[in-house]
Order: C-alpha cells, then structure tokens, then sequence
C-alpha cells in the first residue's frame, strides 16, 4: 500500500524472514488514531512491488494487523507493509493519479555501510 503522508516505510512486523538491527532505545511510531506503536527496525533482504524487485532494504516493522483487519472487509489484497515518503523519494517513484499507475526508476543496491547509514541517522530519533 502506498502511504503518501507516511515518512518512514514500514512492513508487518509479523513477516518471517525480517532480520533484525541493533535497535535504538524505546523507539516508537504514532498512527493516525495517535496510539503510540511499538516500532523495530529491520533488514528486508529483497522484496516486491508488483512485479518490480528491490534489493535490500531498511524498514520500520509495525505490527499491521488491525490495518489488514480493516482492509479485509472491503478487499482481498493483504497488506504487507506501507510505501512511505522515504521509499517512494529513495526509489525515484512516479505517481499517476490520472492513470492510477505507480512507477519506479531503477535504483542501485546498497551497501551495508549505506544502510548503517541510514540506521545511524535514524536511531537518534526519539519518533520515527
């Protein structure tokens, strides 16, 4: 799902295969309903959108399931994880309202020290 007022990209927390990082202290996220949400940070080895492939990738992990809990009753997609501001400015995303397609330019795969990196200027954070 993409979330166009979410700064950070997240993926269920109940996913297997999420590898865990060193996780900063009493991190937490806030949902529209204000609830403080436990947050984990993870390392998506690859993962798809539609049927394009990204290497990996730095994500916030939420338990989503009262998301997918809502979704259920009015669709059959399942949702794995929400498309945020960073992922869709990170993977040069093109969103087109009028056709209702969602477009990527290629990116590169990064490197362990690219996504320390990024772990590194997230930890910080008291929100993420």
């Amino acid at each position: 799902m993409v979330d166009t007022g979410a700064s950070a990209t997240v993926v269920d927390s109940n996913l297997k295969g999420l590898k865990d990082m060193p996780q900063p202290e009493d991190v937490q996220s806030y949902a529209l309903s204000e609830e403080m949400l436990q947050t984990r940070f993870c390392l998506v080895d690859k993962f798809y959108v539609g049927d394009v492939l990204f290497p990996k990738t730095f994500m916030a992990a939420l338990d989503l399931s009262g998301l997918q809990n809502m979704y259920k009753r009015f669709t059959k997609i399942k949702i794995s994880g929400l498309l945020g501001g960073d992922f869709l400015s990170m993977s040069g995303a093109v969103i087109d309202y009028k056709k209702q397609t969602l477009s990527f330019v290629p990116v590169p795969p990064l490197s362990v020290d690219e996504i320390m990196g990024t772990y590194d200027d997230l930890k910080g954070m008291d929100e993420f």
